[in-house]
């Protein structure tokens, strides 16, 4: 393997080290607070390395035929919701 292709292959493979995901865990808390004047919900996280972390979610988009069954589960941990805006053009 050449010097020039060796490179390559070890900025491919950084470039992929970049792209990977950050995976963290969230839970809801009862508490809303105005960000750039929109409502958002506060949600408390974890990184899966065990950072700690704080959420201000303004919107949730979930697929519409499953809006329901997300804004009931939402409302099992607290009575404070903001709306769910269903999409048949869900993208993740």
């Amino acid at each position: 393997m050449s010097a020039s292709s060796n490179m390559r292959a070890a900025i491919d493979q950084r470039a992929a080290e970049l792209r990977k995901a950050m995976r963290i865990t969230i839970e809801p808390t009862g508490t809303l607070q105005t960000v750039n004047d929109a409502p958002c919900r506060v949600w408390n996280g974890i990184t899966e390395n065990g950072v700690s972390c704080v959420l201000y979610v303004a919107l949730v988009q979930v697929p519409k035929v499953e809006t329901a069954e997300f804004e009931r589960a939402l409302s099992e941990v607290t009575d404070k919701i903001i709306p769910v805006f269903p999409t048949s053009s869900f993208t993740a």
